[in-house]
């Protein structure tokens, strides 16, 4: 999912209930304060599809690993044996270098969007309580 987009969303979200709450849209101003819920359903959104993406990528790298050394022992015939390990040992680390970095990104923007989205849900109203 793009965090772009997702992001996006977010801020339109605040902006419109913002403006519902400001203009006491059905005699409510607690569409902030709903606005706020529905970011917290899109941060839990983005993380179940972020996680079910890396979760394809990992099983489409764990599918390849298998034949990583095979392949470079078939094409690299001339090659002795510590040389092959010794690649396929830095492939792995790289593969677990990448789900790591996608996994703290991961997080990262999840928990953005959940903590704000739980703090405005909890304390959108007030402004338009205190101030209107």
């Amino acid at each position: 999912m793009n965090i772009f987009i997702t992001y996006g969303s977010a801020v339109i979200l605040v902006l419109l209930g913002t403006f519902l709450s400001y203009i006491e849209f059905l005699n409510d101003t607690d569409w902030l304060a709903r606005c706020g819920s529905m970011i917290v359903v899109m941060g839990i959104l983005y993380t179940i599809l972020e996680f079910y993406e890396h979760q394809y990528d990992h099983i489409t790298l764990k599918r390849q690993a298998p034949n990583l050394y095979a392949d470079i022992k078939h094409e690299h015939k001339h090659l002795e044996e510590k040389k092959v390990k010794i690649w396929k040992k830095n492939a792995e680390e790289l593969e677990d270098e990448i789900k790591n970095g996608l996994e703290k990104k991961t997080m990262k923007h999840e928990g953005i969007l959940l903590m704000t989205g739980t703090f405005i849900w909890g304390f959108g109203d007030l402004p338009f309580k205190l101030i209107f």
